[in-house]
């Protein structure tokens, strides 16, 4: 009789036949670039990989489009990492920095740069501008707390940071890992290990007439131990080899 073989393949098939998917943050910061980053991001978490890569090529955009990929990176099941190769600029540095903690990369030669927020079109009269200017400052100051708060800083680091400057930030990679931005200076790359073990299973125990058969080393001595009689047998009636071989001398 041939033996019973099977392969067991651990962790997910569709590596075996596609590369992992990769999550691309490209050109303006939009509500385009929501559409196609919650179209992908969500294919990458139904396919079972342990992280997420997402990679951030942008000059900026919009505030509420940047805050609504960094809610579904912050809110991700499996870690994320983030990676600039170019630039991360204004809205786009803050998506980049919602990367999991140890898992954002930036290249060797990339920037990345913040500033206050801005809201164009601001017109009306003075009671008009000035809520809009208050709800400017709201959204900055909220920006700039959830970067902090990415970066592992104080509240108001970047806050303060763009006040004393009054203007443009901008970090080249060393400074963006000084300041908790990015993890590491280095673009990483991805490698799929597949695991294959050749396994010996050991049988179950089987029970076969009054005997016990088992793959394990006998401790009943030379010829064994049997099993005890079942209920209502005479313990007298033993026919035990070394009492049979005493009366025959």
């Amino acid at each position: 009789m041939s033996l019973c073989c099977r392969t067991t393949i651990s962790g997910h098939q569709r590596l075996l036949s596609r590369p992992p998917i990769v999550v691309r943050c490209t050109g303006s910061v939009d509500s385009d670039m929501v559409a196609r980053f919650t179209r992908d991001f969500g294919r990458a978490v139904a396919s079972g990989q342990k992280f997420i890569p997402v990679v951030v090529s942008s000059d900026g955009g919009e505030l509420v489009s940047a805050i609504e990929i960094v809610a579904a990176i912050k809110t991700s099941p499996v870690p994320v990492a983030t990676i600039v190769n170019s630039e991360a600029l204004s809205a786009a540095a803050l998506i980049f920095s919602a990367g999991s903690r140890g898992m954002r990369f930036v290249g060797p030669y990339a920037t990345i740069m913040i500033h206050q927020v801005a809201l164009a079109g601001i017109c009306g009269n003075a009671k008009t501008v000035a809520l809009e200017s208050r709800e400017l400052q709201r959204a900055n100051d909220d920006a700039c707390r959830l970067m902090s708060e990415n970066a592992g800083k104080g509240a108001t680091f970047f806050a303060d940071m763009l006040r004393k400057a009054d203007g443009d930030v901008y970090f080249n990679p060393g400074q963006a890992v000084e300041v908790g931005l990015a993890s590491c200076v280095g673009t990483p790359h991805i490698e799929t290990h597949i695991d294959v073990q050749l396994k010996l299973v050991a049988p179950p125990r089987w029970s076969v007439g009054a005997r016990v058969l088992d793959v394990g080393p006998s401790t009943g001595g030379a010829r064994g131990t049997k099993r005890k009689h079942a209920s209502g047998a005479r313990d007298d009636d033993s026919d035990d080899d070394s009492d049979d071989d005493e009366s025959e001398d």
